[in-house]
């Protein structure tokens, strides 16, 4: 104990020693902390309203002469009234928001021994320019965030970094020149520079940042230098002035977009194309801006992706569409000058062959507010999210296509093609007998009125006089679909479940679906992990995707005809065990069923006594797939029927029953023809193997991979 305490007081000591090393002194209502032990002397503070800031180059204590090295951390954060600073030589580092927020300073000399700026130094003031000395290195995170009168900046030396948003928002920086030697310009460094109007990148630059100069609207032109490997995400995104852009031989990759540029001249001299998306540069600067590449290359840019887009793009009545010569169909990706009617044609000519209009980009009309009518092809399958978003004329919607186009499942969620006031006001138009289709499909079925019903939302058409189911509310646990909905005096009749009807119901455990519905549209039921079983009407004739998504052990079919399904319909994304779920059909109909290319893998993996078996619906053959554990005599039965036929077990699997130790007892059907390799290896229990085929089946042997363990060979007796 005398131990302990004594080396506590020690470190206590040692503690108070340490603490001896450092003073505070004031000079001029300036506080210095002077550290004896490194021999210098930082700045921390203010006793007294700080106007005209000077700063010692020494300060004394106890008759010695510290240097001053540094400005502390937040030593003047925050005070409006400082006018004006002087730094000394000799001065090496100013610390994180050593000036943050000072407004009325205009001005600072930096001296030539600094080193090292922190982080949000100087952010928030009122600097005009700028000079950082040759010394300098790095300058932090946002050290001149938002100096929003800074007009000019001088590199004299060997900066390396420049940090992340280090001169966001410097609404008044007109131009740059940077140094030799700098490596790398970090995300946002430059972003919303909104009068930055000229920047020369030097010899040996390495990377761009994310967002680097993102906004900067007045800024015409950018060489991008030789060196540079990797542009960063949407690093010139927004710089709506951007006409010209010059990418180095070296260049691999461009990340993000240069969305909203109005690109006219793109020069790449990389004889390798780099890596690009479609989504690199926007539609208008595909068909407009003229592409530049080394001319031994360019048959290498028409085949790559996103830089093909300029050989294969063009605008037909201020539509702009994409072509793609494999597949001989089109895309709408955008538009041009002042839209107001717009006719997307069944098919377009292009250098002399014909395109089928099968797509519309997502965006590819937004914010065309001029548009008040757009009529679309009967081949169009897809239509992306936020097409129409901002087209605040659109009054007329025409769409001729039999099928509702949608977007691309993966982006099933994402947001609508139209916005909510368009859904509103504007009258859509569709072939009259897909009416129902339309109510059903997710992205058009805003455009019909709604009725809410015991919890259920329903949308009426009063042309088809029909309805469909196309939400719910309080996430009920039962749900009783009504087989007509009265509405403002009129009966309609209920005709389908829409897309996403009870999406992540996770409550719902009970529905019940009318006689009358014809279809259940795609993720339905998609999350209702409650819902245990279900019950198809007769009348059902479609299912969309994701039913086996939900918490289904159960499905009860009443249609005699299988309604159709899709392989997308039953599995979901853990990958569904068809043997889990029991599937019900009417009486006579099972046939029908298992030769549906969909509903039959329910029937496809059956289970007897044990024995696990797998069914080939196109050889119509059977074999034995496993045996579950603690089995002592396994009965292999001879065959079964499917598909209306009579199907045979002819194999048994390779390792089907391997060391399956309890088992004593196995009987072969008649039809057997092979059997796999080590099928019964480890069944050291088993006695008795009773083979009812005439022709002895084959045994598929390699080196000593016998079906059989050699104990068996000896010991069981064959029948």
């Amino acid at each position: 104990m005398i131990k302990r305490l004594f080396l506590v007081s020690c470190m206590a000591l040692a503690a108070l020693a340490g603490r001896a090393e450092r003073h505070n002194v004031e000079v001029d209502g300036i506080t210095y902390m002077v550290d004896t032990e490194t021999g210098t002397a930082t700045v921390t503070g203010y006793t007294v309203r700080p106007v005209d800031v000077v700063i010692l180059a020494t300060v004394g204590y106890e008759g010695t002469d510290y240097p001053v090295t540094s400005i502390g951390k937040r030593a003047f954060f925050g005070r409006a009234s400082v006018e004006s600073v002087l730094l000394p030589d000799g001065l090496q580092c100013i610390e994180d928001s050593a000036f943050y927020g000072c407004r009325p300073m205009t001005s600072i000399v930096l001296p030539k021994s600094l080193q090292s700026i922190g982080n949000h130094a100087f952010a928030r003031t009122k600097l005009q320019s700028i000079v950082l000395p040759e010394g300098l290195q790095t300058i932090g995170l946002g050290t001149f965030w938002t100096c929003d009168s800074l007009q000019s900046v001088t590199f004299l030396g060997s900066l390396q970094a420049i940090g992340r948003e280090a001169f966001y928002e410097c609404f008044s920086l007109q131009s740059i020149t940077f140094p030799e030697g700098l490596q790398s310009i970090g995300d946002y460094a430059f972003a919303y520079c909104t009068s930055l109007a000229s920047v020369t990148l030097p010899e040996g630059l390495q990377s761009i940042g994310s967002m680097a100069f993102r906004g900067c609207s007045a800024l015409q032109s950018i060489n991008i230098p030789e060196g540079m490997a990797h542009i960063s995400g949407a690093a010139f995104e927004e710089c709506t002035s951007l006409q010209s852009i010059i990418f180095p031989s070296s260049l691999q990759a461009i990340d993000g977009s240069f969305l909203d540029c109005p690109l006219k001249n793109i020069t790449c001299h990389a004889v390798t194309p780099p890596a690009i998306s479609e989504y690199t540069f926007d539609a208008v600067t595909c068909v407009m801006a003229n592409l530049t590449v080394p001319s031994e290359a360019e048959t290498a840019y028409k085949e790559a992706e996103g830089w093909k887009l300029f050989y294969t793009s063009f605008v037909s009545d201020n539509v702009i569409y994409f072509c793609d010569p494999q597949t001989c169909t089109a895309t709408v990706a955008g538009y041009t000058g002042n839209l107001v009617k717009a006719n997307i044609p069944q098919t377009i000519d292009f250098q002399g062959s014909q395109y089928a209009v099968t797509a519309i980009d997502g965006g590819a009309f937004g914010g065309c507010t001029s548009l008040e009518e757009i009529t679309l092809p009967e081949g169009l399958a897809e239509i992306g999210s936020s097409a129409f978003i901002g087209c605040t004329s659109l009054a007329a919607v025409t769409c001729h296509a039999l099928v509702p186009p949608m977007p691309d499942s993966y982006y099933l969620f994402s947001s609508n093609p139209f916005d909510a006031d368009t859904y509103n006001k504007a009258v859509l138009s569709v072939p009259a007998d897909t009416r129902k289709l339309y109510q059903a499909a997710s992205v058009w079925m805003d455009f019909f009125e709604k009725v809410t019903l015991d919890d259920i939302v329903y949308s009426v058409d009063r042309e088809a006089m029909s309805a469909v189911v196309v939400d719910h509310e309080n996430t009920p646990a039962n749900a009783s679909v009504l087989a007509a909905v009265e509405y403002e005096g009129s009966a309609y009749n209920v005709v389908a479940i829409g897309d996403q009807a009870f999406y992540n119901c996770m409550s719902l455990a009970s529905v019940t679906l009318p006689e009358g519905l014809q279809s259940i549209g795609n993720k339905a039921f998609y999350y209702c992990d409650a819902l245990k079983s279900i019950t198809l009407p007769s009348t059902l004739q479609s299912i969309g995707e994701g039913l086996g998504e939900s918490g289904l052990v159960e499905i009860i079919s009443k249609a005699v005809v299988p309604p159709a399904a899709s392989r997308s319909t039953f599995v979901n994304y853990a990958g569904i065990n068809y043997a889990d779920i029991s599937v019900h059909v009417p009486e006579g109909a099972e046939a029908a069923y298992q030769k549906d290319q969909y509903w039959r893998e329910f029937w496809l993996h059956p289970v007897v006594d044990g024995v696990h078996y797998d069914i080939d619906p196109d050889a119509m053959t059977v074999a034995v797939a496993r045996c579950e554990d603690d089995i002592t005599e396994a009965v292999v039965v001879p065959s079964f029927a499917f598909a209306g036929e009579d199907v045979l077990v002819t194999s048994i699997d390779a390792w089907a029953f391997y060391t399956l130790s309890s088992l004593k007892s196995v009987t072969l059907p008649e039809g057997l023809e092979s059997i796999g390799l080590y099928a019964f290896k480890g069944c050291m229990a088993l006695e008795n193997v009773i083979c009812f085929a005439a022709v002895p089946p084959m045994m598929n042997e390699v080196g000593d991979g016998t079906p059989f363990s050699k104990d068996t060979y000896e010991i069981a007796t064959p029948i």
